[in-house]
């Protein structure tokens, strides 16, 4: 479990007002519109709501801090574990994210009827390659092209030696911290060290002639499902070398020939169904502070939860627009 002010500096995956909050004000912050004014004004009032359930010190269960986690815990396990944190913890919010509407209906059943409030947190995408598989639009067929004759070495997991990880942290901090922004993690080069070791992450990488790295991918697989919790491509390369998309097309190979299927978190919506890949919501499963039982603020979550229950990934997808909420 994560505690969410244990933290210094709030992600979007520590901290669930940082995620529903803070990320989309910092997208309207320019905005000089009505809307836009109007949109900060309500994602104010929503932070204001959120910590006074106790949202901003929220007890996640189940959640490893990365970006997708896939399934781990039984139903008894997360009732058992629910139940105690509220219990050592009344005066903060409990929640779970990276829940699947269809592979975890049950589960959500089952928190629902215990209290908790079903809530979109955002549109992900996935390819459905456990059969064996591999997706064939024509932008996916191009990329697995691209991969076969671009000549890159491929490198495995035992490849990344402590330099290589060196490298593959710059990569990835030169797209998800430089580029996306402070509120993605910022994982230490310790971090990419135990991962490595522990083969929490399976590290692949393809290599240039002259032994530089062009992109890699960190792997974590579950039951059913694998997903690529860090990635990284180097921003300065060529368009033509196309590193992204040979990375994605490589894992997509590794996920077809596994028979489990591709989780592939969120945001890149665009290029993720150019390629075949399917969306639908992750939904979070929040039950307020036990403190705050009777605040105002939880009709607010009432509300919410009962507006989102007509969702569809399409709307979701609509009301985010490029971000893709």
């Amino acid at each position: 479990m994560i505690l969410a002010e244990g933290l210094r500096r709030g992600t979007w995956i520590t901290n669930p007002l940082t995620a529903w909050c803070d990320i989309p004000e910092a997208t309207l912050a320019a905005g000089g519109s009505t809307a836009a004014r109007c949109s900060r004004v309500g994602l104010g009032l929503v932070r204001r709501a959120g910590a006074a359930i106790g949202l901003d010190r929220a007890v996640m269960l189940g959640h490893l801090p990365q970006s997708t986690c896939l399934p781990g815990w039984s139903r008894h396990q997360i009732e058992i574990a629910a139940g105690l944190a509220r219990r050592r913890w009344p005066d903060r919010a409990v929640m779970l994210r990276h829940l699947d509407g269809e592979r975890d209906a049950a589960l959500m059943d089952l928190l629902e009827a215990d209290g908790f409030l079903r809530l979109p947190a955002r549109v992900v995408y996935h390819w459905p390659t456990a059969d064996g598989s591999l997706p064939m639009a024509s932008h996916a067929k191009r990329d697995r092209s691209l991969l076969g004759r671009a000549g890159l070495t491929r490198l495995p997991h035992d490849a990344f030696d402590r330099a290589r990880r060196a490298e593959a942290r710059r990569l990835y901090r030169a797209i998800y911290i430089d580029r996306h922004g402070p509120y993605n993690p910022d994982y230490t080069e310790a971090w990419f060290d135990r991962a490595h070791e522990t083969g929490w992450w399976e590290f692949i990488g393809l290599a240039r002639a002259d032994g530089t790295l062009a992109a890699f991918a960190a792997l974590h697989q579950g039951k059913g499902a694998l997903c690529v919790p860090a990635l990284g491509h180097d921003p300065a390369a060529a368009r033509e070398e196309g590193g992204y998309r040979q990375i994605v097309a490589w894992v997509t190979e590794i996920a077809s020939r596994r028979r489990v299927d591709f989780d592939f978190s969120s945001g890149a919506g665009d290029f993720k169904r150019r390629r075949g890949a399917v969306p639908a919501i992750e939904w979070a499963m929040v039950s307020p502070a036990l403190t705050a039982r009777r605040h105002p603020a939880v009709l607010l979550l009432q509300a919410a939860a009962t507006w989102a229950a007509g969702l569809t990934p399409e709307r979701l997808i609509a009301l985010g627009g490029a971000a893709d909420v």
